[in-house]
């Protein structure tokens, strides 16, 4: 309950009090000042009158001088009560009479000099009718202190009644405004106090039928529709944080709810899984905690440059309870939360991915089955080796080997050993080289030596690279042991050099080592030969040749067939 005092019921009486005190004051006032000026008139006209009913006979007294006359008149004067002195002169200015009464004490002395005189004098001059001569003059002294009496008692009445009337009008405003609207506001304020704001059962306040077109239906309206309002935004709320907290916690990616200063605010079940924590334990931590200290100037860039428009990606290495590293994609944006900016960030394991990626990107250079470079990787070091070669005028070569009876043991003993088989050439290949040579493998058992650099010389060139073949030929003497199987397999070896006197591409160069590599084998095997325009213009004729003979088949063929129709 509100005390008295603070009703706004009782503050509006007391105002409403000193208001009514103030203007019944100034009306008072107002009153008291007209009456005053009445009493005044009367009091003049009194004393006037008075001294025009003796004034014929106190003209006779003057022009008479008749001492016994004039003594009659002042003592009939002397019986109204305000004048207390009166005389009688002649036109020298002589008393002919006078009388006087000593002036008793008044309870209205205040009024001495203030705002009024007490005393006061009359003066009449006494002038004979006939002749307009003067013959003296009445003169009387009134004690206005006596006039007041009746003045003073009637003020006080008029104070009185206005006081009376102000307060009584001041209690009767504060009883109609206290049932009007002190009590149903009252009421209301105990009902909203009472009030039921369970969103899933919300209560509305009742409006009494007596203040449904006044200003307290309107406010009971008003809350109402502010309540219904408001209990419509706290259930949806309520939905966005269940929907929020669903996503949150059913989301594959860890998800982290930090402050200005990087501390963890919440976690979901995902980001504690993947760290190997518990949520009490990582909400006393901070991000820089779970971090690896060289990624901490990463994420202070992440958490200043994050806003709520755009996020901040950065990929960080986060440590598990047993110190362990997972690399994750973390992503961070602003948000606001109960008026507080924050940060929302999710967290995503990319140590798969980014070894996939690798994986692919190995893929697309090296061959799977034995590691070495593929075709797309030897054609870019061709390229390299080539425009350097013609920069510096040094000679580089190309070395083209095939496996001889290969397809005899992958047919015989499977292919299981066929593929062990290419894996040890290609480890015995890669220990024979120097670390700037590159050793592919194109598909099958082909597989290509680049060396790009040799000495300069002709035939120190051919020598050199002549010695490295011979080095190979010498490591397939040695047998290769698989599945228990003890295999001896040789190589044939076809060679070409570059630069050459015309410009010649990669797959030029490529197609002149495989020629040379054909004719070892048609040498009888595990030889080397060195590439030659005559072998490739055989070659080409063979070409051409057997091209011719499948086309005369094709047309006998065709013939044939049209006869037996």
């Amino acid at each position: 309950m509100i005390p008295l005092r603070q009703q706004l019921g009782f503050r509006n009486f007391i105002l409403a009090l000193i208001m009514m005190l103030v203007l019944s004051l100034a009306s008072s006032a107002v009153q008291i000042y007209s009456d005053w000026q009445a009493t005044t008139r009367n009091m003049e006209n009194q004393v006037h009158q008075t001294l025009g009913l003796l004034e014929e006979s106190a003209i006779q007294a003057a022009y008479q001088l008749d001492r016994v006359l004039a003594q009659r008149i002042v003592v009939s004067l002397m019986k109204t009560p305000s004048i207390f002195k009166a005389e009688i002169k002649d036109d020298w200015g002589n008393k002919l009479a006078e009388t006087e009464r000593p002036v008793m004490n008044s309870s209205v002395y205040w009024y001495d000099n203030n705002f009024i005189e007490r005393y006061r004098t009359f003066a009449h001059t006494l002038t004979l009718p006939e002749k307009g001569i003067g013959v003296g003059s009445l003169e009387v002294s009134i004690d206005q202190a006596e006039i007041m009496k009746d003045f003073t008692r009637r003020s006080w009445q008029v104070v009185y009644i206005k006081l009376i009337e102000s307060l009584i009008t001041a209690m009767l405003f504060f009883g109609v405004f206290f049932f009007f609207v002190t009590r149903p506001i009252i009421n209301i304020t105990h009902n909203i106090a009472g009030l039921n704001t369970d969103p899933e059962h919300p209560e509305l306040l009742d409006l009494p039928s007596r203040h449904k077109g006044d200003e307290l239906g309107f406010l009971i309206k008003s809350f109402n529709n502010m309540l219904d309002k408001q209990l419509r935004i706290e259930r949806s709320l309520t939905d966005r944080e269940a929907y929020f907290r669903a996503v949150m916690e059913q989301a594959s990616d860890g998800i982290f709810l930090l402050d200005s200063q990087g501390q963890l605010l919440d976690v979901n079940a995902s980001a504690c899984y993947a760290l190997k924590h518990s949520k009490e334990e990582l909400l006393s931590c901070s991000l820089f905690d779970i971090c690896n200290e060289k990624y901490h100037d990463d994420l202070r860039a992440m958490i200043k440059e994050a806003d709520f428009n755009t996020s901040i990606t950065k990929e960080v290495e986060m440590y598990r309870r047993d110190k362990s590293i997972n690399l994750m994609e973390i992503r961070t944006v602003q948000v606001k939360i109960n008026d507080q900016t924050c940060l929302l960030s999710s967290a995503r394991n990319i140590g798969k991915r980014k070894s996939a990626e690798e994986r692919i990107k190995y893929l697309a250079f090296y061959d799977s089955l034995t590691d070495l470079p593929n075709r797309q990787l030897l054609n870019d070091r061709i390229t390299q080796a080539l425009r350097i070669a013609n920069r510096h005028q040094h000679t580089g070569g190309i070395l083209f080997l095939d496996l001889d009876r290969f397809k005899l043991i992958n047919d015989s003993l499977g292919h299981s050993v066929g593929d062990n088989l290419l894996k040890q050439v290609a480890l015995r290949l890669k220990s024979s080289l120097r670390s700037e040579d590159t050793v592919a493998r194109l598909g099958g058992d082909e597989f290509v030596i680049l060396v790009p650099e040799i000495p300069t010389e002709e035939y120190c060139a051919t020598t050199g690279i002549q010695h490295l073949a011979q080095k190979i030929l010498q490591l397939f003497k040695q047998p290769f042991i698989i599945n228990g199987h003890k295999l001896f397999v040789s190589t044939s070896v076809g060679i070409t050099l570059f630069p050459q006197a015309h410009a010649v591409s990669i797959d030029d160069l490529l197609r002149q080592a495989d020629t040379a590599m054909y004719q070892s084998k048609r040498q009888g095997r595990n030889q080397l030969c060195f590439y030659q325009q005559q072998l490739q213009e055989s070659v080409n004729e063979r070409l051409t040749l057997e091209k011719t003979c499948t086309m005369r088949w094709k047309m006998k063929n065709s013939n044939s067939s049209t006869s037996h129709r």
